[in-house]
């Protein structure tokens, strides 16, 4: 059986693998989770709702703990409050650092080339 890896990608919009990459973490709209095998073959795409998104704080680890509820195993995003680091470090969830704005397809072409 092959090992599948859940990307987590904050994004502005519900457009799946044609949004785009949202410039703050734990403030984006929306939370793309792109679930792959270990050949990088697309198994299953979901966008979830930020419920953080209008926090007064805690932001970040409210997403933090709703992308480990979720099993995700590697953030991809364009940056990473130090909150947001740490929680993630010590949920052993791996951070791959992609551009702002660039679509999600192309974010996920620099998680496969970072993960091999």
């Amino acid at each position: 059986m092959s090992e599948v890896v859940r990307i987590a990608i904050p994004t502005g919009d519900i457009g799946g693998l044609d949004d785009k990459v949202y410039p703050r973490f734990a403030r984006a709209p929306t939370l793309t989770i792109v679930e792959v095998d270990e050949a990088f073959n697309l198994i299953n795409v979901k966008v979830l709702r930020n419920p953080a998104i209008d926090a007064a704080r805690g932001a970040a680890v409210r997403v933090a703990e709703l992308l480990s509820d979720e099993s995700v195993s590697v953030v991809a995003t364009a940056s990473l409050g130090p909150h947001a680091s740490a929680v993630l470090q010590n949920l052993g969830v791996r951070v791959v650092y992609v551009e702002a704005n660039a679509a999600v397809r192309g974010a996920l072409k620099k998680v496969r080339e970072t993960l091999k």
